[in-house]
């Protein structure tokens, strides 16, 4: 009796080999439970599309890559298997959720091998590398099973899922509201399980903390903040930006430091929990003042001296004309001498002041 379990056990397992033998599958990680825009080129006609595509942690559910096979909407995708080929590179096929029949008893699958390359966490480029299969509306790159035999999912994908001829057209998924570009030396990395690579980014060339992406021929940096250019070796002079300048406090000055910048305050000014606080007048305009200050005490001294010299002088010679008997009422060229006299102290008193 034990024996005959183990045999019907056995017999089952080999009968249901495709039910029992699903290969694991994982996307990268940026690509699920997100919102991308695709943009790809129609098969059937050539022309631009571009349309949001939403991606959960394994499935395609109600898909805009929406096919119609004798009759039947597929829609619904489930991936069934997935293989990193680098840190950047993902091979991925995706099995639709309904059959389609095109006769009595012959019931069929549908699948999407698609070869995913990261540019940024924002944008990917991919290709479907199946052949085109004509039955379906609108035609598009899929492989079809076999006649009731649907095809293993732990197949090896290469040489079942994702064998093609031609040249496959790429298409991008890029995060909404996002600028990325994809760089002019994208390709296809062939064979199919090829990363075609010669690590670039290995020793990283990207400076200043950028990261790199490596590409077939070529490779990407994405700069930090305040760097650009290839290598991110160029530096950003936020102090040209008026928004970034905008952002320095009233009373300062901005200035560009290497990949980044400063807000400096204005002579007479201090900065005090990120605003520059102080007398308006400036380190030149207190010197004048002072100077005018200092100035003015030691003039008043001054012309108190020589309002007392020409006081004195104005006595004595009034003293002396009354000795010789002089009358008080003076000539009037005496008069004169004495205003020649006033004057030129008057003028000694402004030379001096």
């Amino acid at each position: 009796m034990y024996n005959y379990i183990i045999f019907r056990l056995g017999l089952f397992l080999i009968l249901n080999r495709n039910i029992l033998s699903d290969a694991s599958c994982s996307l990268p990680t940026d690509i699920k439970n997100s919102a991308w825009e695709y943009n790809y080129t129609k098969v059937s006609d050539n022309s631009p599309q571009s349309t949001i595509l939403r991606v959960s942690t394994t499935t395609l559910q109600n898909s805009i890559i929406n096919l119609s096979a004798f009759g039947t909407k597929i829609r619904d995708w489930t991936c069934i298997n997935s293989l990193a080929l680098s840190n950047t590179q993902t091979l991925v096929v995706f099995k639709s959720d309904s059959t389609f029949s095109d006769g009595p008893s012959k019931n069929y699958r549908l699948y999407l091998c698609m070869k995913f390359t990261k540019v940024t966490p924002d944008l990917y480029y991919f290709y479907l590398l199946s052949d085109i299969y004509n039955a379906v509306t609108p035609n598009e790159r899929v492989f079809v099973s076999d006649e009731g035999n649907p095809t293993a999912n732990d197949a090896p994908m290469c040489s079942t899922f994702c064998k093609y001829t031609g040249s496959p057209k790429i298409r991008t998924l890029r995060r909404p509201e996002t600028r990325d570009e994809i760089p002019d030396k994208a390709a296809l990395c062939e064979p199919c399980d090829s990363t075609c690579q010669v690590d670039r980014c290995d020793p990283n060339p990207c400076q200043n903390n950028g990261s790199c992406v490596d590409f077939k021929e070529n490779y990407n940096c994405t700069c930090t903040d305040g760097w650009r250019g290839k290598n991110c070796t160029t530096d950003i002079n936020e102090c040209l930006d008026k928004q970034r300048t905008a952002m320095c406090p009233q009373h300062s000055d901005c200035l560009n430091t290497d990949g980044s910048y400063e807000c400096n305050c204005k002579n007479g000014y201090q900065e005090t929990n990120g605003t520059c606080t102080g007398d308006k007048m400036s380190t030149e305009d207190k010197s004048t003042d002072l100077g005018l200050k200092i100035g003015l005490s030691a003039g008043i001294p001054v012309l108190l001296l020589v309002i007392i010299i020409v006081a004195f002088v104005i006595w004595k010679k009034r003293t002396r004309q009354s000795t010789f008997g002089v009358k008080s009422n003076t000539n009037s060229d005496g008069h004169k001498n004495v205003e020649n006299e006033l004057a030129e102290v008057e003028q000694n008193l402004v030379v001096k002041t």
